[in-house]
Order: C-alpha cells, then sequence, then structure tokens
C-alpha cells in the first residue's frame, strides 16, 4: 500500500532477493519465525546426528560432516537469491530434509530399539517422499501454465492479440490463476473476448480477474476501457478512478482516468491528477503528453492556463513532435494548424514546379495561421530567395532562427549566409558561415566557408 506510488508498471516487485526476508513479508513474524525454525531444527539434528556418532566412534567421519554441506549451499543461496520459487531447488530441500530427518531417527531409534531402527528410518523417508508428491504436482501443473503463459504475457507486452478461442481455453486460469508476474489469467483473456464481440463475459472476466488480484487493479482499468468504448462514462469513470487511486503511477491508469475526465470536463480533477503523478515521474514525457491532450479536449482556446503549461513542456521537451503537436493546438486550434497546412502542401506544389512568387505568399499565409511552424517560415524564405528578394528572405530566415528544431535552423543558418553573400554583404555572410559550422561542424560547411570567404 504504501509503495503504491512507485509501482509503474503491472510487473509487482514480487521477489526480495533473500528467502527469509521474502517468507517474512509473505506470511508475516509467525510465519517468518517459522521458516527460521525450520531451518534452526535442521541444523540441531544435523549436529545431534555428529554427536551421537562422535560418542559412539569418538571420531567424526567424513559422511557426518558432508551432511551440512547442502544446507550450507542452500543457506547462500537463500540469503542472496530466490531459491524458494525454484521448484528444483525446493524438490531438493525436501529429499534432503527427509535424509537428515531419517538419519536422525535411524540414530535414536539404534539407542532406544536397535532391532527396528532400519524399519524406523525407511519408514520416515518413505514418509517424506510421499509427501512431495502433491508439491510436485503443483509443480508440474505451474510448469504447464508458465510454458502456456509466454506467449499469453507476450502478446499483451507488444499489444498484440491473435490467440484464437480455441487456443485460449486450453491456458487454465483457475489453477494458477496469476501468471509470474502477478497478472490475473482470466483478466488477460477478457481483452480478448471483448475483441471478439463477446461483451459480457468479457466484463466477467476482467471482473473475475479483479478478485483475483485486487492489488494492481488491472481488471478494474480494463473494465474501464469497455465501458468507454460503450460510451458509458460513469461507469467508465467509476473504474478508471478505482484503477488510478489504486496504482496512480501506473501509466495506463492515469491516460483511462485522464479520458474519462475529458468526457466529464472535471477540471480540477484533470489537474489534481497529473500534479500526483508528475511528482513522482518527475516531468516524464508520456505525462505530459496526457496532460496535454486532456488539456486540448477540455479548455478553450486560447486559455491562459492551457497555453502556459503547454510552452512549459514544450520547453522540455523541444524536439517531441506529439508535445510540438500539442502545444500549437492549445495555442492557436486545430482548425488554423489544418488550415496552415493545407496552404503549405499547395506551395510545396508550386515550389516543386518553379513558381516561387507564388509560393512564396502561400507560405507566408500558412505561417501567419500557425506561426510557431518555423518550416512555413523557413520555405517562404527560400521560396523568397529563390526569386531573388534577398531583404524578404533575410527577414524570414531570421524569423526561423528562432525555431528549436536543428534540421530547420541548420537550412536557415546556412541560406542566410548564403542571402548575405549574395547581398554582397560578405562580412554577415562569412560570420553565419563561422556560426553554423560551429553549431554543425559539417565539412561541406567549412569548404562553402573556404569557397567564399576566401579562407585558406
Amino acid at each position: 500500500e504504501k509503495g503504491k506510488d512507485h509501482i509503474s508498471r503491472y510487473t509487482v516487485p514480487y521477489h526480495a532477493h533473500n528467502d527469509f526476508i521474502h517468507v517474512f513479508a509473505e506470511t508475516g513474524i509467525l510465519g517468518g519465525f517459522a521458516y527460521l525454525f525450520l531451518f534452526a531444527l535442521i541444523i540441531f539434528y544435523i549436529f545431534k546426528i555428529i554427536y551421537l556418532k562422535q560418542s559412539e566412534n569418538k571420531k567424526i567421519t567424513l559422511k557426518n560432516a558432508v551432511l551440512l554441506l547442502p544446507l550450507i549451499v542452500y543457506g547462500i543461496d537463500a540469503l542472496l537469491n530466490f531459491p524458494v520459487a525454484r521448484p528444483l531447488m525446493q524438490s531438493s530441500l525436501a529429499i534432503y530434509l527427509g535424509l537428515i530427518l531419517s538419519t536422525y531417527i535411524k540414530n535414536i531409534s539404534l539407542q532406544v530399539h536397535p532391532r527396528s531402527a532400519r524399519l524406523t528410518s525407511i519408514i520416515t523417508l518413505t514418509i517424506s517422499l510421499l509427501v512431495i508428491i502433491p508439491g510436485l504436482v503443483i509443480h508440474i501443473i505451474s510448469f504447464k501454465s508458465l510454458r502456456q503463459q509466454g506467449r499469453l504475457l507476450y502478446e499483451f507486452n507488444n499489444a498484440q492479440y491473435t490467440y484464437k478461442r480455441e487456443e485460449l481455453d486450453k491456458i487454465s486460469h483457475d489453477f494458477p490463476n496469476l501468471t509470474e508476474t502477478a497478472m490475473p489469467i482470466k483478466a488477460m483473456k477478457a481483452r480478448y473476448y471483448y475483441l471478439s464481440g463477446n461483451k459480457e463475459e468479457a466484463h466477467k472476466m476482467a471482473s473475475q480477474g479483479s478478485k483475483d488480484n485486487p492489488k494492481i487493479y488491472f481488471g478494474d482499468n480494463l473494465r474501464a476501457q469497455f465501458f468507454l468504448q460503450e460510451n458509458k462514462i460513469d461507469s467508465a469513470y467509476f473504474y478508471a478512478k478505482r484503477a488510478f487511486n489504486g496504482l496512480p503511477n501506473n501509466l495506463p491508469h492515469f491516460d483511462i482516468y485522464m479520458r474519462t475526465l475529458a468526457y466529464r470536463r472535471e477540471a480540477t480533477e484533470i489537474n489534481n491528477a497529473f500534479e500526483r503523478v508528475n511528482k513522482t515521474n518527475k516531468n516524464k514525457k508520456s505525462v505530459w503528453t496526457i496532460y496535454l491532450r486532456t488539456l486540448a479536449l477540455t479548455r478553450s482556446l486560447g486559455d491562459p492556463f492551457s497555453m502556459a503549461k503547454a510552452q512549459e513542456a514544450f520547453n522540455m521537451y523541444p524536439n517531441d513532435d506529439n508535445i510540438f503537436q500539442l502545444y500549437r493546438i492549445l495555442t492557436y486550434g486545430q482548425e488554423r494548424i489544418t488550415k496552415a497546412e493545407n496552404l503549405s502542401t499547395e506551395a510545396k506544389t508550386l515550389f516543386d514546379t518553379g513558381e516561387f512568387s507564388k509560393a512564396a505568399k502561400l507560405y507566408l499565409a500558412a505561417f501567419d495561421q500557425d506561426p510557431l511552424q518555423y518550416t512555413h517560415s523557413l520555405n517562404a524564405a527560400l521560396s523568397l530567395y529563390n526569386i531573388k528578394d534577398l531583404e524578404n528572405a533575410l527577414k524570414y530566415f531570421n524569423i526561423s532562427n528562432s525555431s528549436k528544431n536543428p534540421a530547420v535552423l541548420e537550412k536557415a543558418l546556412r541560406f542566410k549566409g548564403l542571402a548575405y553573400i549574395s547581398s554582397g554583404d560578405k562580412q554577415k555572410g562569412c560570420a553565419v558561415f563561422v556560426q553554423l559550422y560551429t553549431k554543425f561542424p559539417k565539412r561541406m560547411y567549412r569548404q562553402e566557408f573556404n569557397k567564399y570567404c576566401g579562407a585558406k
């Protein structure tokens, strides 16, 4: 519960690299001490066996001393790893414990009932092996399930859902009911059912999956997605909020919750959710993208708060296309951006056919609609450069220099230098080429500098 704000995915931290700490965490103080007592008891048995042999023979044989070695090896592994989760290690431990117990009973019986000692030892070992059988069966079933889960987890992680119904039915979801990463198998199947049109069954499986592992809220998030697709906003909001409050730092939970809030236009709740998640993620790009998208759906055009937030995100991630697009939308609106792009497309056709004057007018009109898109001003400047209107070309090359897009800035600097040289201002042109080569150290710019500025 205390660590829920730091879990970002559905893979829960289900192992401590120390078996003893792990058992204490899972079973509590009593369970942890019971586990420790098991090993303390075995150590007692081993030393008791060695003591009895030493009392009889006045010496300790190698055979007796070796009894301690497997426990030392297992103990080191348990302190640094998690053998409790490995069937092979646990099966070996169970057999070892059975051997220790049977050897101990045999030695005690030799002192009390010498004739029945061997029989007692055999009976003890047989009972120990019989006790192992249910555990082995469980491990076999778990191993089979783990093999089947491989593709299921792969498709989940890659958002590919290709399983057919008959293939899904072969994967047990009752025992075990969780994957190796603690994902409820019923809920994972639910998505396939929903995609195939079995909506009622999908809701049922998602709900049951939530009960199998209520701590990761995967089933709740899934039901929120289902309800949102069905346009049942209140139900989607209910489950999305529960999933978000359960694991707020899980981005799928944050995403679906913000979508439902956008439908409900809950401005205060949108900002509170963002601040909560952003505090933990420390300005993660994906968190800002989800937030700006939500603002774009709920805020009016030109809203100062939204524009300020968009600019804040853009200043942090100037080269991210998604954030730049949302920055433009929140500042000028989708309608103006679309109009600018249409004008730019038309201008490019004219530019490619050599009609530079007409292209320049359209590019300038596009830039007037969307002043944040400096490719429009750059293309306008290039069109003006081609018709030798160097004064206006330099004006828009200078404007393009404000772009945070390296490709736009590089091209603007190069043609700005060429425009100055063409206009007869060699000093300014050479200064621009020095700036260009310093920022973008390419050989062609050094060559152009040598060509136009007379460097030896």
